[in-house]
Order: structure tokens, then sequence, then C-alpha cells
């Protein structure tokens, strides 16, 4: 399968999981929930062809993610996790053995910080770290790839 294809697969995934959430936990955050998830999909669409396409998904996925996990921590959660995989896609990042279980330890760590944000009365801001901490470990995956184009290929592949 495909980047672009597994990129609508997983916008579709995303608009499940934030309609499974809205239904399960409405309140006003659930419905702007649904209203940015549009927006998110319309970034999407539109940027098929922009060099810094995932720029602009990491900002509405973050805008996204921190709205829902005011109506629920969990479907916050799950969709920093959907939109960390479309941006994954998006650039066309490979899952190896090696990833695997960093991505296996990052999704440990999230869980466990989630269920301490669980615990707690204030959720967007910590769940908005994570989320931020889940950009941050795709721009240095991006910065590797980069780097080591440009030291096999001798450019900017």
């Amino acid at each position: 399968m495909n980047a672009v294809n597994t990129g609508f697969l997983l916008n579709g995934l995303l608009a499940a999981v934030i309609l499974l959430f809205s239904q399960l936990y409405p309140s006003p955050a659930a419905y702007a929930a649904l209203l940015l998830t549009v927006l998110f999909i319309t970034v999407f669409l539109v940027t098929r062809s922009w060099d810094d396409r995932a720029v602009y998904l990491a900002l509405a996925g973050t805008l996204l993610v921190a709205v829902f996990s005011a109506a629920s921590v969990w479907g916050g959660l799950a969709a920093a996790w959907m939109i960390a995989l479309i941006i994954a896609s998006v650039m066309d990042i490979r899952l190896t053995r090696a990833s695997a279980k960093s991505l296996a330890i990052a999704a440990c760590a999230t869980v466990g910080v989630t269920l301490f944000i669980d615990s707690q009365n204030h959720v967007p801001v910590p769940l908005m770290v994570v989320c931020s901490a889940a950009f941050l470990i795709l721009a240095a995956i991006a910065v590797r790839k980069y780097r080591f184009r440009k030291h096999y290929c001798g450019g900017a592949a």
C-alpha cells in the first residue's frame, strides 16, 4: 500500500475515532473536534503537492488533539497516535525493527503518561506535551533520514 492510500485509510480511521469518542463523551469540545477533524482532512487533501506538508498537518493535528483531549483524554491520545501515523506516512517513514522498538517504548510511555493525566484535573496541557513529544520524535526521524540521504546521495534527495 503506498503512502497516499495509507494516508487516506488513516484519515478515515481518525474520523472514526473522533466520531466514536464524540458519542461516548458528548461535550462542546467533542463537537468542536469534529469540525477540526474536517479541517485536518482538508489540510491533508489541499497540501498534497507541498514540500512542507508535514508541518501543516502537525499544526492542524496539534490543535485537534488539544481540543479533543478536553473532551476525552483517551480520545485525545488515540487522535495523537493517529495523527502521528498520518504524518509518518506523509513523510514516507517506514517501520523497521529498530524503529518498532522505539515506537513500542513511546507507546508504553504515552499510555503511562495518559494514565497519570487521567488521574489529574488538568488534561489539555499535559496531553499537548505528549503530542508535542511525538511530533519532535517524528522531526528527529526526518532529520536523520535527511542526513542519511545527504551522506549517501551527495545532496538533499
